[in-house]
């Protein structure tokens, strides 16, 4: 065996030792699915699960900060309970969008409707408008940082996890009628059980999804600086 020869087992060797590290880390980029539907239905499923954990260790959290330990229980329990439907919507965004919509951004839309509707029905203060936006801050980036991370190990492809928008079709316009209209239901429903004016809903969704831009647009300005930097 000659020289070139041993140099060519040794880069495979190498090359098949960095991959086993990859897989053992869990980082191995696999696609999620071999058709559209299933690689939608897995990467919904995953996120939902992570964006809602989360969502309740940001409340956790942002309950530590105002009352240590019993804050840390009451904030987990409040952001896990009501955290559910909004996860569960922005989740079924991602997969009836096909993709179109970055799952990062519809989970921390998620995580950011959890922390402002915990003081839904406080917002008739001005004051209390401001918790609210400092609570949707931390729901929608614990939402996505878990996010983030149950993705790492996905590589998504055209067709298969993710689409452009240049290929919209009228299929798209109904699922995302549909997903719409049980988004209205759903926000009627929390509305009327909460007993609080339309103005109040509006606000809230306003403050989350302002909140959720903010977080995506830091994060994407932070990897775009660290790009820079490895270049």
């Amino acid at each position: 065996m000659d020289q070139q020869d041993q140099q060519q087992l040794d880069a495979i060797a190498r090359l098949h030792a960095e991959r086993m590290e990859l897989e053992r880390d869990g980082y191995l980029l696999t696609s999620p699915g071999r058709t559209e539907q299933k690689a939608l239905a897995v990467v919904a499923l995953h996120i939902f699960l992570w964006g809602w954990f989360g969502t309740a260790l940001a409340g956790a959290m942002l309950g530590t900060l105002m009352f240590p330990l019993i804050g840390t229980v009451l904030g987990f329990l409040s952001a896990g309970i009501g955290g559910i439907v909004p996860c569960i919507l922005t989740s079924l965004l991602y997969a009836i969008s096909r993709g179109r919509i970055s799952p990062k951004l519809t989970m921390a839309w998620g995580g950011a409707m959890t922390g402002v509707g915990c003081f839904a029905q406080l917002m008739p203060w001005p004051i209390l408008l401001g918790f609210g936006a400092v609570a949707g801050v931390f729901g929608a980036t614990g939402a996505r940082l878990s996010t983030r991370r149950s993705l790492k190990r996905y590589q998504f492809e055209e067709g298969l996890g993710m689409r452009s928008y240049h290929q919209f079709s009228i299929l798209d316009l109904m699922l995302l009628t549909v997903w719409l209209a049980l988004f209205l239901t759903a926000l009627q429903i929390v509305t009327r059980i909460a007993m609080a004016p339309w103005s109040t809903t509006l606000a809230c969704l306003a403050i989350s999804l302002a909140c959720a831009l903010a977080i995506e647009t830091v994060a994407q300005l932070s990897g775009r600086r660290q790009s820079r930097r490895s270049t």
